[in-house]
């Protein structure tokens, strides 16, 4: 988020600025995703955390808030990932409360509560693919975290990965069984910050291989047989 506005929108052709809306002043935004005709936003507020958005009139010039959610307590949203029925929500660590949450997007007007879990650390991304949700945490013995959401009134940690040295995962995404997940800077040993996992066995989790970026990745998109990293490093 920026000062005065929590969302910006731009023309994809022209990448001019066409809209903006400030949900707070207090606070920005953590995450966004587009789904259809309406945005998913995890604000960096403990009221509301998951915002909705729809273009007025079907225009993104005026965008305006159609829903909302305000999850116990007062921590911060910072992962949102929907499909067309459920949106899913990662937030701060709250002690002996849920860090992920779960909606029933059909009617995204209202969304739903399903299911919350305690995941025991911040949750700062999220993928979903099929049944199994990815979780990129700040839990240092299972930076990413493998989530069983067959049920989503009663999701429950299946398995997970420790990556090497005691730094945060910050991004994930998946294609398959095949998890991508990034994180903090890591100076430990041959200092890699983005892994591809092989998660065909949930409960078991094994590397296929790493990277060394040089700094934190923040965000990590899939684009035809590439990944996109959006990274702390300045020169790229």
């Amino acid at each position: 988020g920026i000062t005065a506005s929590d969302i910006l929108l731009f023309s994809p052709t022209t990448l001019t600025q066409i809209g903006a809306y400030d949900v707070t002043t207090s606070s920005g935004s953590r995450s966004v995703l587009s789904l259809g005709a309406y945005l998913y936003l995890g604000m960096l507020t403990s009221n509301p955390e998951l915002v909705v958005f729809r273009g007025s009139a079907g225009a993104w010039e005026s965008p305006t808030i159609v829903g909302s959610y305000n999850t116990p307590g007062t921590i911060d949203a910072l992962a949102v990932w929907s499909n067309t029925t459920r949106a899913y929500l990662g937030t701060a660590n709250q002690a002996g409360g849920g860090e992920l949450f779960i909606f029933d997007i059909s009617n995204p007007l209202i969304p739903a509560l399903l299911g919350t879990l305690e995941v025991g650390a911040s949750v700062n991304g999220i993928t979903v693919s099929g049944n199994t949700a990815y979780l990129a945490t700040a839990h240092t013995s299972r930076e990413l975290t493998v989530v069983n959401v067959t049920n989503p009134a009663s999701p429950t940690i299946v398995g997970g990965y420790n990556t090497p040295g005691a730094v945060q995962a910050q991004a994930v995404t998946a294609s398959g069984t095949t998890v991508y997940l990034g994180t903090r800077n890591n100076g430990a040993g041959a200092g890699r910050e983005l892994y591809a996992i092989n998660a065909t066995v949930p409960t078991l989790p094994t590397l296929i291989t790493s990277f060394e970026v040089g700094n934190q990745v923040n965000a990590i998109s899939r684009a035809g047989g590439k990944l996109l990293l959006a990274t702390a490093n300045n020169n790229k």
